[in-house]
């Protein structure tokens, strides 16, 4: 489908496989560094709820979208 962002591909060509995105953006290695600063958001994250991100054990593509009826 057109309008979706495409999942990103790594270095090896293959497409991302979810895991280690902590790892990967506190490493300047995020996947996603080209369109979305993740690093930017744990960063937000931990400010505004004053935690510390320890561990995203894995992310997956698409959106989840929960209507009410």
């Amino acid at each position: 489908m057109p309008w979706r962002d495409e999942w990103p591909v790594g270095l090896n060509g293959e497409e991302y496989d979810g895991k280690h995105i902590l790892t990967l953006a506190r490493d300047n290695a995020s996947p996603f560094k080209d369109v979305w600063n993740v690093q930017l958001l744990i960063d937000d994250i931990e400010e505004k709820l004053q935690v510390k991100v320890t561990d995203i054990p894995t992310i997956d593509k698409g959106s989840n979208n929960y209507v009410r009826v």
